[in-house]
Formats: C-alpha cells, structure tokens, sequence
C-alpha cells in the first residue's frame, strides 16, 4: 500500500475560515508522481476556470484542474475565471517526483549535491569534509545506496528538516569496501522532509559513494540554492581532525576518526550560522608548499575533486570542474603545517605559492572576496597573511582574521565553535560593507 492518493492530493490543507468571499486553491502546494494525477479544487466554485501550466514539460492541467505529472520538477498553476461578476486569478505551486532512482549521476533533478562531488559508471563520489546531499521527498523514509571504504571507518552524518546539529544520527562503515542500501531516516510524520546526508570523515582516509535513492513516498524536485555560497580550503583544523576528544591531551594514535566530526568545526558551524551552503577542500597534514606527506601540497592540488593523494573506491583523483559551484567567499586557512616545516618557515615561497592560489581561483570567481585565516593553532603565518593583503588589495577583494587559539594542539569543538562565532561575526561585518 503506498502512502499517497493522488485522486485526493498529497499536501491537501485544511481550509481555515475567512475565504468566504475570496476563492483560493486548498493548497499552496500539491504533490504529484510521474505519470499520475490529481484534481486541483478551490475553495469557493469559480466561473469559466481555465486553467494553465507555467511548464507542460512538468506538469500539464486539464480545462477541469484535472493536473497530470510527466517529469521532476515544479510548475505553477494558473486558474483564470471569474466570481460573482468579478475577474479571479489564482496560482498555487504542483511539484511532480519519482518513488526511487536505481542509479545516480550527479545531474539529478530531486538532488542538491554539496561539496565537491564526481560521477563515475558506479555512482556519485562525495568524498571530502561535509560533502554529501540534500533531498526533498514526500513520505515517511529514505533509503541511500552507499559503497564506502578507507584506512579509517568513514562515518556520515543525517540531518532531518531543519536539524543543525550533526551528532543523532550517525552511521559509520566498515574500512573494506562495502556496498549496501542504508535507511538513513525512517518514522517520520507522512508529509514533506528535507534531509542532508553529509560526511564527517575526510578524503584522505575515507571515501564514500552513493548508488541509490528511494522513499515510500515521492523524491520531490531538489531543494532550493542558499542566497550565500562559501568555499573553505584547509588543513587538519578544517577536517575536524581529533576534534571529539574529551581532554586537551592529543591521542598517540592520531588517525583514529572516531575522534573526529568534521561537521563540527569552525567553517561548518559558521555556514549553519549564515545560512550558507559550504564547499570544503582539506586534508589532514596539507600546508601550502610543505605536507607531512611528502610531495603532495595544496599549491599542487586545490583543483582536484578530492583533497587525496588515494580515493579509496576509484583509485583516482579528478580535476575539479569550478563551473559546478561558484563561492561568494573563499576562506583559505592554510599555513599551520608551513610554519611547522623542519628546517623553519619559508615565508617568501609560501607567500608566492598563496598568491599564486589566490590568481588562479580569482579566474574561476572574478567577483569572490577571500579571507585569509590563521591563528587557532599557530600564529606564525599572519605577518605574511597581512602583507599579501596590501599586495593584492589593489586588484583583489581581499583581507585577513586570525580567528581565536584553541586551548591545547588541534582545536576540540568548543574552540571552534569559539572560532565560529568570531567568522560569523566577522563575515556579517564584511557582507555590510
């Protein structure tokens, strides 16, 4: 038995008293399969009603309201006609979806895919720090096809409607490859959700793909874009890197992730804060010109779909194509791991390898503000922030914070929540000017 009756609609409402001498639609929003129907009514009868579609490749409505559903996406509705003598023009909203998608492709009409993201014959890659997807569906639970592995156990995070807090609902996958069809939420009310299924592992030890999707309901067209868009490129400190140990001491055995939730740090949090979407590009151990591990650094790979040198289930690194998601802002917060480099900071090299950085993204987003960040473990870099400032003002909407110090080494989650409030406030200042 499925949930829904199209003959009846799906998000019909109860029409509260004070329409009796003005009609209205009973709904603001009906709901609708391919290749199904449902009768659109209004409140008060309108004489001589015709009826159009804003896109009859959506939806198409017959002389009678009579809507039919062909294909994902949203069309409005227009009644025309006339009550009592006077001209009426009433419009409501039809969103027509699918129960289930077999195969995904990244181009998906009921998906809004965050991060950086990557298709291939099996499926869609979401590998870095808080990539994933948002969907909207109508029902009461969703299914994800997911095939994972890594050096560590990659975890992602389910968050439910309005949900900012990434910590109920958690899954966590075997390290070998695994492939299986997950129920990521279930017992929900009957009715309309919006679910994000983000990662809170990094690339570098963890990848995730995503196969499937199915409700018991409908996959309804895919959530709105956020009004602010930031990019975040990053080091251990924007993974979250050990961020969930309970005491300032650091574990011998720092590549355990289950210390780690990197939807709890200081650019995610502040993105939740403003109401943006966020794209994060970091890998534990990457500076600009010196990595802990060897010969990988990010002025080499910021254009890489995955902050990795091993994507776990592909066995390849893709080029990022920018025209997929274009920032507002770009937040950088590199240099922690230069200043730590044996034989000591290289200020000049890692000064020409920012700017170098800072050139090529400003191509991609020729009207992105950037923010350079420093200071929550080491300060050491922001002399050198601050004099890229004055040499790119000129032709570069450009400027420098040093965020907070956390208590003791990587930064635990209240010294990024710390952080955060300091970006927000901060951004909101900049976004006035």
């Amino acid at each position: 038995m499925r949930l829904y009756d199209f003959a009846g609609g799906l998000c019909r409402q109860t029409v509260k008293p004070g329409f009796k001498s003005e009609p209205k639609f009973t709904s603001d929003l009906y709901v609708v399969g391919v290749n199904d129907n449902v009768q659109l009514a209004t409140t008060l009868k309108v004489e001589d009603a015709k009826y159009t579609s804003s896109d009859t490749s959506v939806a198409t409505v017959s002389e009678s309201g009579y809507v039919t559903g062909l294909s994902v996406g949203r069309a409005t509705v227009t009644l025309e006609g006339f009550r009592d003598g006077k001209k009426v023009v009433l419009n409501t909203k039809v969103d027509v979806g699918i129960p289930a998608a077999a195969s995904l492709n990244g181009e998906e009409p009921f998906i809004k895919w965050e991060g950086r993201y990557f298709a291939d014959e099996e499926g869609v890659n979401a590998n870095n720090t808080a990539s994933g997807f948002s969907v909207r569906f109508f029902g009461t639970r969703l299914k994800v096809g997911i095939k994972s592995a890594g050096s560590n156990q990659p975890q992602i995070a389910v968050l439910v409607d309005d949900e900012k807090v990434p910590t109920d609902r958690i899954l966590t996958f075997q390290m070998q490859v695994k492939s299986d069809v997950y129920t990521v939420i279930d017992n929900l009310s009957v009715g309309i959700h919006t679910v994000r299924v983000l990662k809170m592992t990094e690339a570098y030890t963890t990848s995730v793909l995503y196969t499937s999707l199915e409700t018991d309901g409908l996959l309804l067209p895919k959530p709105e874009d956020k009004a602010l868009k930031i990019e975040v490129y990053g080091d251990s400190i924007t993974t979250g890197h050990l961020n969930l140990r309970t005491t300032l001491e650091e574990p011998s055995d720092k590549s355990s992730n289950l210390i780690q939730n990197g939807l709890l740090t200081y650019s995610w949090l502040a993105a939740q804060e403003l109401d943006a979407e966020i794209s994060i590009h970091a890998r534990v151990g990457i500076g600009m010109t010196w990595s802990y591990s060897a010969n990988y650094f990010m002025k080499d790979a910021y254009d890489d779909a995955y902050c990795s040198e091993y994507n776990f289930l592909n066995k390849q690194n893709s080029v990022w194509d920018f025209e997929k998601y274009v920032p507002d802002i770009v937040l950088i917060n590199l240099g922690t791991n230069d200043v730590a480099r044996t034989g000591g900071f290289l200020v000049e090299e890692y000064k020409t390898a920012l700017k170098n950085m800072i050139y090529s993204l400003n191509e991609h987003y020729p009207n992105v503000r950037f923010v350079l960040l420093s200071g929550m473990m080491r300060d050491t870099n922001s002399p050198a922030l601050d004099s890229i400032v004055g040499e790119l003002s000129s032709g570069v909407n450009i400027s420098a914070l040093k965020l907070p110090k956390a208590a003791s080494g990587h930064p635990r989650v209240d010294d990024n929540e710390k952080a955060a409030q300091a970006l927000v406030d901060y951004l909101k200042n900049l976004m006035r000017v």
